[in-house]
């Protein structure tokens, strides 16, 4: 494990650099030198996945190598850290505010800049017509982007 050193790391060209137990450097062509992704290759139940640890230089090496031993841990328990990962995101989100809480702080933010006080109840009336407005106590969903 660890064929890959950090000060190197900048410097790599295109391609799929292997630091050992799965773990990946994905750098793409036309991307900045010292840009890439982290990507674990693991198997579970005789299926292979691979699974995003992160963008490097966000995503150190030191952090990729602990994300990655935590992750083939999970797999080799039988569990797919993918799935462990977006039940944890929804978990998390499950925590937040609801549409109705966000869409009336929202209102409240922008009233400032708005012409007229009308506006306001104009914008709650819109809102309260065109969704699920009295249904909408379960948080908003997760960003899918996160």
């Amino acid at each position: 494990m660890g064929k890959l050193a950090a000060a190197k790391l900048r410097h790599l060209g295109p391609g799929r650099h292997g630091d050992g137990d799965g773990l990946h450097l994905l750098v793409k062509p036309g991307k900045a030198p010292g840009t890439g992704a982290w990507v674990l290759r693991y198997q579970v139940a005789g299926r292979v996945k691979d699974m995003g640890l992160g963008a490097y230089p966000v995503v150190s090496l030191a952090e990729a190598r602990t994300k990655a031993a935590e992750a083939r841990s999970q797999a080799k328990a039988g569990a797919h850290p993918i799935q462990g990962r977006q039940a944890t995101r929804v978990a998390a989100a499950a925590k937040g505010i609801t549409f109705r809480e966000a869409a009336e702080a929202t209102v409240e933010a922008k009233k400032a800049g708005w012409s007229s006080p009308k506006h306001a109840a104009q914008w709650l009336a819109t809102l309260r017509s065109r969704t699920r407005w009295s249904r909408s106590q379960r948080p908003p969903m997760p960003d899918p982007m996160c």
